[in-house]
């Protein structure tokens, strides 16, 4: 399931919905970068190897609390979460150099830098991958049902598709095939319902 966020993929409610199981590898790589996150802030908390501008910075882990925030962007599954968390581990890796100094740095900074890259790894296996485009799918199917619903005070609908399509920032064809994938979730109707 590759392709633009906008573009529509025929996946099933279950794979991708609110309760859809998150697959292990995420997870997993979620979980290690969570653990990356609190060895960066031990890392600038306890203001190992600073020195000068540096050492008024003690005390305060807000580069560590960043990263952490980008972290939890992750858990939603977005593949935007995803590239930006990719840079942030870069940039952690690297800037963070500067604040190792003793034995104790030194495993702080060691175990931030194989979690967060073993973490990224797993969310680019093809599981996770697959995961992230199923989710981004899923939600922009409610975005497309939404606006598809809203309705004016005449009952009017208030959106045409080209409307959703702008607003979305997506192909017309990529609304009607959310249009249509959620049209075959819907249960079918009786006679009854008129």
């Amino acid at each position: 399931m590759t392709g633009s966020p906008g573009e529509a993929h025929h996946v099933g409610h279950s794979t991708a919905g609110p309760r859809a199981r998150r697959p292990g590898a995420f997870k997993t790589g979620v979980t290690l970068l969570v653990l990356s996150a609190f060895a960066y802030g031990f890392l600038e908390f306890t203001g190992e190897g600073q020195s000068g501008v540096l050492k008024m910075t003690v005390g305060t882990s807000v580069l560590a609390a960043m990263y952490g925030a980008f972290v939890l962007w992750v858990v939603s599954g977005s593949q935007h979460a995803r590239t930006a968390m990719l840079n942030a581990v870069i940039v952690m890796c690297t800037c963070r150099l500067i604040w190792v100094h003793g034995i104790e740095g030194l495993a702080a900074y060691s175990v931030a830098l194989v979690t967060s890259i073993v973490g990224m790894v797993l969310l680019y296996v093809p599981k996770s991958k697959s995961y992230i485009a199923a989710r981004e799918s899923y939600i922009a199917g409610l975005q497309v049902r939404r606006l598809f619903e809203e309705r004016g005070k005449d009952g009017e609908r208030l959106h045409i598709v080209y409307g959703i399509a702008d607003i979305l920032g997506m192909s017309p064809k990529a609304v009607y095939l959310h249009l249509d994938v959620d049209q075959r979730r819907q249960p079918p109707r009786s006679l009854d319902d008129g």
